[in-house]
């Protein structure tokens, strides 16, 4: 049994006051879906929507009226896959389980779906939230050693537990009023961290175009040491010791000064050969592979190699 609403066959529990438990089957037509050929190019690109996983990746929980791939009458005939009516409930049963979309117009699906076209007893609408709800009871309804599929017995034993028509329009109308305020909260957080962003990039600009302004140029190498070159950190420092030497490795780089304290410690020998690395204190490290952090050595950090090698 699901969690809400959905069985594989009756359970053995009563519904609520109002509602009944009845096969799917018997309030919806089951259609399947197919893939016209690939190696027949005149089967694409037509003006009958394809519902695809991709889809209903992007969709789960909404309506499609526009699909990635379109097919023709041709691909129609010459394969499996039915024009379905608007309103069909599809949910995806193959590899991705549990994908739920409605139909905004005619279309076709392919075979990774099962679709429901819902009688004037069960509201389309009220059916895709319901196996919304039961997103894990699907992935429970599945099986397969390699890719989790929802069978066709198991499918045409599905129950759904129902109350009256204009229950069910409620129950939606509440539902899409919630559901769209989250998005509108969603809309709303996305521009406001939008505009935080820009107004940061804007203020940084011009942060640095004032202090261009009054500053001169200056090769990076004519700015350090005399002592500082290009050097290639240890390649394998080996297992980790105790009261070894300390190292600094890329995955270190995540604060603006980096001390001794949790470094990871090598054996001395390991950094022979390597004295061109050895850290003195204050020195700025920044991480060219991987990722581009940058960070300063504290005062307290000395004679330990930095290893490029990540």
């Amino acid at each position: 049994m699901g969690n809400v609403a959905l069985s594989v066959n009756r359970p053995g529990v009563d519904p609520p006051s109002g509602w009944e438990w009845l096969p799917l089957a018997s309030i919806a037509r089951m259609e399947s879906g197919h893939t016209p050929s690939r190696n027949k190019p005149e089967y694409w690109g037509g003006d009958i929507p394809w519902i695809g996983i991709r889809d209903a990746k992007s969709a789960h929980g909404g309506t499609v009226s526009q699909t990635l791939e379109k097919t023709n009458a041709l691909g129609i005939s010459n394969s499996s896959a039915r024009v379905l009516p608007a309103g069909t409930v599809c949910l995806s049963r193959t590899a991705s389980v549990g994908y739920v979309v409605k139909m905004g117009r005619e279309m076709a699906t392919s075979q990774d779906f099962v679709n429901w076209v819902c009688s004037g007893s069960i509201d389309p609408d009220f059916l895709r939230y319901l196996f919304v709800a039961e997103e894990s009871a699907l992935s429970r309804f599945s099986s397969g050693s390699v890719h989790q599929t929802i069978y066709y017995p198991e499918l045409k034993a599905f129950h759904v537990c129902i109350p009256s028509m204009t229950q069910q329009k409620r129950i939606v109308a509440v539902l899409d009023q919630a559901f769209a305020a989250l998005d509108r909260a969603r809309a709303n957080c996305e521009e406001s961290l939008q505009a935080a962003e820009g107004l940061l990039r804007r203020t940084l600009g011009d942060e640095f175009e004032a202090i261009a302004s009054q500053s001169s140029s200056l090769a990076l190498q004519d700015a350090v040491h005399p002592d500082c070159s290009l050097s290639y950190g240890i390649v394998q420092p080996g297992d980790e010791v105790s009261n070894g030497l300390p190292i600094v490795r890329p995955v270190d780089l995540t604060r603006r000064e980096v001390g001794l304290a949790g470094l990871k410690r090598i054996d001395l020998r390991a950094a022979r050969g390597y004295a061109r690395t050895t850290l003195k204190g204050g020195e700025l490290l920044l991480c060219v592979r991987t990722c581009s952090r940058s960070s300063q050595i504290s005062a307290d950090y000395a004679d330990a190699p930095k290893d490029l090698s990540e």
